[in-house]
């Protein structure tokens, strides 16, 4: 995996990013836009985040694209930035096309229902305000719990969400700080697939922090790998880089910025 100081001079790739007719920037959100927080509603993304955004999104052929866990609709207030971007909810699950309506895939009345019995008993383990209801999912937060606390809660609700999950339809999944029952089928992957049908010119970015990017880079690299496309999948952390699919390895929010820089300093 590149640091960024490695993959900042990497010359051969910054000269075909811009070369490139267009370049799709895939960007996760929490934890990589914006630092984790409790206050989920409160998740602002970090200091020059924002500004570096406006900037590319007004350069020539730079297409960024939001994909989250969150659903469609949380992202605009949070990210404040002025101007439509597409956005991608659910993981995958869920699309918003600039100054559209988002668009869901179809769910059964029994997953509806199972998701339902998740979200109660979630309830019986944690505060409301710990608990996300999405249209394909339920995920429960333990940021902010002491370590023991957290652990027999997510024990606790593994075990009673693996009786719901018994036939596949449903899947179990960790992520940073949590646990997340989600409807099978769905994971970020599924929007870089369409995303890079969609842009089949474009140098590919996706930057991610999280257990749940990893589905998106591992559909990433074998497209770069390929020699068809350049970019890079990037993993944003300022933890210890852990074994991962991704390329390279951004520590943000300062080397986050300064990607975002040196992509803008290619094509605007």
């Amino acid at each position: 995996m590149l640091t960024w100081e490695q993959a900042d001079n990497h010359q051969a790739l910054w000269a075909k990013v811009a070369a490139a007719p267009e370049v799709l920037l895939m960007l996760d959100y929490d934890g990589t836009l914006a630092p984790f927080t409790a206050e989920r509603d409160r998740a602002w993304p970090y200091d020059g985040v924002r500004e570096s955004l406006r900037r590319l999104a007004a350069c020539n052929g730079i297409v960024p694209v939001i994909v989250s866990g969150r659903q469609c609709h949380e992202i605009p207030p949070l990210l404040d930035l002025g101007i439509p971007l597409e956005v991608w909810g659910g993981h995958g699950a869920e699309r918003q096309l600039p100054g559209a309506q988002s668009e869901k895939a179809a769910l059964s009345g029994d997953l509806r229902q199972r998701l339902d019995d998740a979200f109660a008993l979630a309830c019986g383990q944690v505060c409301l305000r710990r608990i996300e209801r999405k249209t394909f999912s339920v995920a429960v937060h333990v940021r902010g719990m002491d370590s023991g606390t957290a652990s027999l809660v997510l024990d606790a609700l593994r075990g009673q969400w693996t009786l719901l999950a018994s036939d596949a339809a449903l899947e179990i999944l960790p992520f940073e700080c949590g646990l997340e029952l989600r409807v099978a089928g769905f994971s970020k992957a599924r929007a870089v697939t369409q995303l890079l049908k969609d842009h089949p010119l474009a140098a590919a970015f996706y930057l991610g922090d999280d257990k749940t990017d990893e589905d998106a880079f591992r559909v990433l690299v074998p497209v770069l790998a390929s020699g068809d496309r350049t970019g890079a999948a990037v993993l944003v952390t300022d933890r210890p880089a852990a074994v991962s699919a991704a390329q390279w390895h951004l520590v943000p929010p300062v080397q986050l910025l300064a990607f975002l820089s040196r992509l803008a300093a290619c094509r605007c």
